[in-house]
Protein backbone atom coordinates (compact mmCIF):
# COMPACT_ATOMS: atom_id res chain seq x y z
CA UNK A 1 0.00 0.00 0.00
CA UNK A 2 1.23 3.47 -0.84
CA UNK A 3 -0.10 6.68 0.66
CA UNK A 4 -2.07 8.67 -1.89
CA UNK A 5 -5.54 10.02 -2.59
CA UNK A 6 -7.59 8.69 -5.51
CA UNK A 7 -11.11 9.39 -6.72
CA UNK A 8 -11.49 6.62 -9.29
CA UNK A 9 -10.93 3.31 -7.47
CA UNK A 10 -11.44 1.40 -10.72
CA UNK A 11 -7.90 2.41 -11.61
CA UNK A 12 -6.47 1.26 -8.30
CA UNK A 13 -4.12 -1.70 -8.69
CA UNK A 14 -3.51 -3.07 -5.18
CA UNK A 15 -1.23 -6.01 -4.49
CA UNK A 16 -1.69 -8.46 -1.63
CA UNK A 17 -4.00 -7.86 1.32
CA UNK A 18 -2.96 -4.21 1.45
CA UNK A 19 -0.23 -4.13 -1.15
CA UNK A 20 2.42 -4.11 1.58
CA UNK A 21 5.45 -4.58 -0.64
CA UNK A 22 8.96 -3.91 0.73
CA UNK A 23 9.53 -1.09 -1.78
CA UNK A 24 7.49 1.12 -4.11
CA UNK A 25 7.67 -0.09 -7.70
CA UNK A 26 9.63 2.19 -10.01
CA UNK A 27 6.58 2.87 -12.19
CA UNK A 28 4.26 3.52 -9.23
CA UNK A 29 4.91 7.27 -9.15
CA UNK A 30 3.10 8.97 -12.00
CA UNK A 31 2.75 12.60 -13.06
CA UNK A 32 5.64 13.65 -10.83
CA UNK A 33 3.93 12.60 -7.58
CA UNK A 34 5.91 10.85 -4.86
CA UNK A 35 4.46 7.87 -3.04
CA UNK A 36 5.35 6.66 0.43
CA UNK A 37 4.93 3.14 1.74
CA UNK A 38 2.09 2.75 4.21
CA UNK A 39 4.31 1.08 6.82
CA UNK A 40 6.99 3.78 6.46
CA UNK A 41 4.37 6.48 6.99
CA UNK A 42 3.06 4.78 10.13
CA UNK A 43 6.57 4.60 11.55
CA UNK A 44 7.40 8.19 10.51
CA UNK A 45 4.34 9.51 12.36
CA UNK A 46 5.17 7.38 15.45
CA UNK A 47 2.08 5.21 15.05
CA UNK A 48 4.19 2.06 15.20
CA UNK A 49 7.58 1.32 16.77
CA UNK A 50 9.04 -0.79 13.96
CA UNK A 51 8.56 -0.99 10.20
CA UNK A 52 7.12 -4.49 10.11
CA UNK A 53 3.81 -6.32 10.05
CA UNK A 54 2.63 -9.86 10.77
CA UNK A 55 -0.07 -12.02 9.18
CA UNK A 56 -2.10 -14.77 10.82
CA UNK A 57 -4.19 -16.25 7.98
CA UNK A 58 -6.71 -18.86 9.09
CA UNK A 59 -9.36 -21.03 7.51
CA UNK A 60 -13.07 -20.48 7.10
CA UNK A 61 -14.84 -19.84 10.40
CA UNK A 62 -11.71 -18.56 12.17
CA UNK A 63 -10.64 -14.94 12.53
CA UNK A 64 -7.51 -13.94 10.64
CA UNK A 65 -5.48 -10.94 11.76
CA UNK A 66 -2.78 -8.49 10.73
CA UNK A 67 -0.56 -6.59 13.18
CA UNK A 68 1.39 -3.44 12.31
CA UNK A 69 4.64 -2.52 14.04
CA UNK A 70 4.98 -5.75 16.00
CA UNK A 71 4.13 -9.45 16.00
CA UNK A 72 2.29 -11.72 18.41
CA UNK A 73 4.92 -13.58 20.45
CA UNK A 74 2.29 -15.91 21.91
CA UNK A 75 1.16 -16.89 18.43
CA UNK A 76 4.77 -17.51 17.38
CA UNK A 77 5.28 -19.89 20.31
CA UNK A 78 1.88 -21.50 19.70
CA UNK A 79 2.71 -22.23 16.05
CA UNK A 80 6.03 -23.81 17.01
CA UNK A 81 4.33 -25.78 19.80
CA UNK A 82 1.79 -27.18 17.31
CA UNK A 83 4.75 -28.39 15.24
CA UNK A 84 6.29 -30.11 18.28
CA UNK A 85 9.06 -27.53 18.77
CA UNK A 86 9.98 -25.52 21.86
CA UNK A 87 11.49 -22.71 19.76
CA UNK A 88 10.55 -19.20 20.89
CA UNK A 89 11.85 -16.91 18.15
CA UNK A 90 10.80 -16.70 14.49
CA UNK A 91 13.03 -18.23 11.83
CA UNK A 92 14.33 -15.29 9.79
CA UNK A 93 15.31 -15.28 6.11
CA UNK A 94 16.65 -12.32 4.12
CA UNK A 95 14.61 -11.40 1.05
CA UNK A 96 16.31 -11.43 -2.35
CA UNK A 97 14.08 -8.97 -4.22
CA UNK A 98 13.79 -5.20 -3.76
CA UNK A 99 10.07 -5.17 -4.62
CA UNK A 100 8.64 -8.50 -3.41
CA UNK A 101 8.70 -10.67 -0.32
CA UNK A 102 10.84 -13.29 -2.05
CA UNK A 103 13.48 -15.68 -0.73
CA UNK A 104 15.65 -18.34 -2.33
CA UNK A 105 14.19 -21.73 -3.29
CA UNK A 106 16.77 -24.50 -2.91
CA UNK A 107 14.83 -27.74 -3.40
CA UNK A 108 11.36 -29.28 -3.23
CA UNK A 109 9.72 -32.67 -2.90
CA UNK A 110 6.29 -34.24 -2.56
CA UNK A 111 6.40 -36.68 0.32
CA UNK A 112 9.74 -38.40 -0.31
CA UNK A 113 9.76 -37.73 -4.07
CA UNK A 114 12.32 -35.02 -5.00
CA UNK A 115 11.53 -32.58 -7.80
CA UNK A 116 13.86 -31.11 -10.41
CA UNK A 117 13.26 -27.35 -10.25
CA UNK A 118 13.61 -24.65 -12.89
CA UNK A 119 12.97 -21.86 -10.37
CA UNK A 120 15.24 -20.60 -7.60
CA UNK A 121 12.89 -18.20 -5.82
CA UNK A 122 9.58 -18.18 -3.91
CA UNK A 123 7.37 -15.17 -3.21
CA UNK A 124 4.95 -14.93 -0.29
CA UNK A 125 1.80 -13.24 -1.59
CA UNK A 126 -1.11 -12.55 0.75
CA UNK A 127 -3.26 -11.53 -2.23
CA UNK A 128 -3.20 -14.99 -3.83
CA UNK A 129 -5.70 -17.67 -2.82
CA UNK A 130 -3.74 -20.42 -4.62
CA UNK A 131 -0.23 -21.74 -5.09
CA UNK A 132 1.11 -20.54 -8.46
CA UNK A 133 3.93 -22.67 -9.82
CA UNK A 134 6.11 -21.92 -12.89
CA UNK A 135 5.00 -23.98 -15.87
CA UNK A 136 8.20 -26.07 -15.97
CA UNK A 137 7.75 -27.04 -12.30
CA UNK A 138 3.96 -27.35 -12.32
CA UNK A 139 3.74 -30.62 -14.26
CA UNK A 140 6.22 -32.65 -12.16
CA UNK A 141 4.77 -31.23 -8.93
CA UNK A 142 1.15 -32.07 -9.78
CA UNK A 143 2.01 -35.54 -11.12
CA UNK A 144 3.82 -36.35 -7.87
CA UNK A 145 0.85 -35.08 -5.82
CA UNK A 146 -1.83 -36.92 -7.81
CA UNK A 147 0.12 -40.20 -7.98
CA UNK A 148 -2.10 -41.64 -10.73
CA UNK A 149 -5.47 -40.43 -9.41
CA UNK A 150 -8.27 -39.60 -11.84
CA UNK A 151 -8.85 -35.85 -12.31
CA UNK A 152 -10.85 -33.42 -14.41
CA UNK A 153 -10.03 -29.82 -15.24
CA UNK A 154 -12.81 -27.39 -14.31
CA UNK A 155 -13.77 -24.18 -16.09
CA UNK A 156 -11.73 -22.14 -13.63
CA UNK A 157 -8.62 -24.16 -14.48
CA UNK A 158 -8.42 -26.04 -11.18
CA UNK A 159 -8.03 -29.80 -11.08
CA UNK A 160 -10.87 -31.76 -9.47
CA UNK A 161 -9.60 -35.16 -8.34
CA UNK A 162 -10.96 -38.20 -6.56
CA UNK A 163 -10.46 -38.26 -2.80
CA UNK A 164 -12.30 -39.14 0.39
CA UNK A 165 -10.48 -36.58 2.54
CA UNK A 166 -8.38 -33.49 1.91
CA UNK A 167 -5.59 -35.29 3.77
CA UNK A 168 -5.36 -38.06 1.15
CA UNK A 169 -2.41 -36.46 -0.63
CA UNK A 170 1.27 -36.17 0.26
CA UNK A 171 2.56 -32.88 1.68
CA UNK A 172 4.70 -30.46 -0.32
CA UNK A 173 8.08 -29.97 1.36
CA UNK A 174 10.65 -27.46 0.16
CA UNK A 175 13.68 -25.60 1.43
CA UNK A 176 13.93 -21.82 1.49
CA UNK A 177 16.85 -19.51 2.19
CA UNK A 178 20.46 -19.53 1.05
CA UNK A 179 22.52 -22.46 -0.22
CA UNK A 180 24.36 -22.72 3.11
CA UNK A 181 21.42 -22.04 5.44
CA UNK A 182 18.29 -23.88 4.38
CA UNK A 183 14.97 -23.83 6.18
CA UNK A 184 12.66 -26.73 5.38
CA UNK A 185 8.93 -25.94 5.39
CA UNK A 186 5.85 -28.07 4.75
CA UNK A 187 2.44 -27.43 3.20
CA UNK A 188 0.09 -30.24 4.31
CA UNK A 189 -2.43 -31.36 1.71
CA UNK A 190 -5.33 -30.10 3.84
CA UNK A 191 -4.20 -26.57 2.94
CA UNK A 192 -3.72 -26.98 -0.82
CA UNK A 193 -6.87 -29.07 -1.39
CA UNK A 194 -10.54 -28.24 -0.91
CA UNK A 195 -12.96 -31.09 -0.28
CA UNK A 196 -16.04 -30.87 -2.49
CA UNK A 197 -19.30 -31.00 -0.48
CA UNK A 198 -21.16 -32.58 -3.43
CA UNK A 199 -18.93 -35.50 -4.38
CA UNK A 200 -15.98 -37.59 -3.22
CA UNK A 201 -13.49 -35.27 -4.86
CA UNK A 202 -11.03 -32.49 -4.01
CA UNK A 203 -10.10 -29.27 -5.73
CA UNK A 204 -6.32 -28.92 -6.07
CA UNK A 205 -5.52 -25.28 -5.23
CA UNK A 206 -2.49 -25.11 -7.50
CA UNK A 207 -2.20 -23.49 -10.92
CA UNK A 208 0.62 -22.87 -13.40
CA UNK A 209 2.01 -19.38 -13.96
CA UNK A 210 4.23 -17.72 -16.54
CA UNK A 211 6.26 -16.16 -13.73
CA UNK A 212 9.67 -17.68 -13.08
CA UNK A 213 9.20 -17.97 -9.31
CA UNK A 214 6.83 -19.87 -7.05
CA UNK A 215 4.02 -17.71 -5.62
CA UNK A 216 2.84 -18.95 -2.24
CA UNK A 217 -0.63 -17.69 -1.40
CA UNK A 218 -3.19 -18.73 1.20
CA UNK A 219 -2.35 -22.47 1.24
CA UNK A 220 1.13 -21.60 2.54
CA UNK A 221 0.13 -18.61 4.68
CA UNK A 222 -2.47 -20.71 6.52
CA UNK A 223 0.32 -23.14 7.44
CA UNK A 224 2.58 -20.52 9.05
CA UNK A 225 2.57 -17.33 11.07
CA UNK A 226 4.49 -14.89 8.86
CA UNK A 227 6.32 -11.67 9.76
CA UNK A 228 7.52 -9.07 7.26
CA UNK A 229 10.35 -6.79 8.40
CA UNK A 230 10.81 -3.84 6.03
CA UNK A 231 13.66 -2.26 7.98
CA UNK A 232 15.87 -5.37 7.97
CA UNK A 233 14.44 -6.72 4.69
CA UNK A 234 13.63 -10.17 5.98
CA UNK A 235 10.75 -12.61 6.49
CA UNK A 236 10.06 -14.46 9.73
CA UNK A 237 8.27 -17.82 9.95
CA UNK A 238 6.73 -19.67 12.88
CA UNK A 239 5.44 -23.21 12.48
CA UNK A 240 6.93 -26.44 11.18
CA UNK A 241 10.36 -25.13 10.18
CA UNK A 242 13.46 -27.29 10.27
CA UNK A 243 16.69 -25.37 9.87
CA UNK A 244 20.01 -26.95 9.01
CA UNK A 245 23.10 -26.49 6.91
CA UNK A 246 22.35 -27.85 3.45
CA UNK A 247 25.23 -30.32 3.48
CA UNK A 248 24.11 -31.91 6.74
CA UNK A 249 20.49 -32.04 5.62
CA UNK A 250 21.47 -33.73 2.37
CA UNK A 251 23.61 -36.34 4.12
CA UNK A 252 20.86 -37.43 6.52
CA UNK A 253 17.75 -36.90 4.38
CA UNK A 254 16.82 -40.59 4.49
CA UNK A 255 16.45 -41.00 8.25
CA UNK A 256 13.44 -40.13 10.45
CA UNK A 257 13.07 -36.39 10.97
CA UNK A 258 13.62 -36.36 14.76
CA UNK A 259 16.82 -38.40 14.49
CA UNK A 260 17.83 -36.41 11.41
CA UNK A 261 17.72 -33.15 13.41
CA UNK A 262 20.03 -34.71 16.02
CA UNK A 263 22.46 -35.95 13.34
CA UNK A 264 22.42 -32.61 11.52
CA UNK A 265 23.11 -30.78 14.79
CA UNK A 266 25.99 -33.15 15.55
CA UNK A 267 27.27 -32.73 12.01
CA UNK A 268 27.18 -28.93 12.29
CA UNK A 269 29.08 -28.99 15.60
CA UNK A 270 31.73 -31.26 14.05
CA UNK A 271 31.92 -29.14 10.89
CA UNK A 272 32.38 -25.81 12.65
CA UNK A 273 34.72 -27.43 15.18
CA UNK A 274 36.90 -28.61 12.30
CA UNK A 275 36.84 -25.11 10.77
CA UNK A 276 37.95 -23.56 14.08
CA UNK A 277 40.75 -26.12 14.49
CA UNK A 278 41.90 -25.46 10.93
CA UNK A 279 42.02 -21.71 11.59
CA UNK A 280 44.01 -22.29 14.78
CA UNK A 281 46.41 -24.56 12.90
CA UNK A 282 46.93 -21.96 10.17
CA UNK A 283 47.54 -19.27 12.80
CA UNK A 284 50.04 -21.53 14.58
CA UNK A 285 51.93 -22.34 11.36
CA UNK A 286 51.98 -18.67 10.37
CA UNK A 287 53.38 -17.64 13.75
CA UNK A 288 55.91 -20.48 13.66
CA UNK A 289 57.02 -19.41 10.18
CA UNK A 290 57.49 -15.84 11.40
CA UNK A 291 59.67 -17.06 14.27
CA UNK A 292 61.74 -19.18 11.88
CA UNK A 293 62.26 -16.23 9.54
CA UNK A 294 63.31 -14.04 12.47
CA UNK A 295 65.76 -16.71 13.64
CA UNK A 296 67.32 -16.92 10.16
CA UNK A 297 67.67 -13.13 9.99
CA UNK A 298 69.40 -13.01 13.38
CA UNK A 299 71.68 -15.89 12.37
CA UNK A 300 72.62 -14.14 9.11
CA UNK A 301 73.53 -10.94 10.96
CA UNK A 302 75.90 -12.68 13.37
Amino acid sequence: MVVDKADDLNLLRPEGVLGLSPKVLEDAAENGRDFELFIDELEYHDKIERALFALDIRGEGDDSSILFGTYDQEQVEHKFSEAGSDQKDPVWMNIDSPYHWSVGLQSAMVGKTPLALSSDSVTLDSGSSLLYIPENDYGPLVRAILDGRTCNTSENGLLNCECSSNSDYESIVFSMGSAFSRHWVTIPSKYFTFLSPLSASCWILIQPTTHHHWILGSPFLRSYYTIYDLERRRIGLAGEVHSAMSWGRHLFSGVPLGFEKFLVGLYNVAFWGAIILLCLLIAYLFKRNQKEQLRLILYANQ
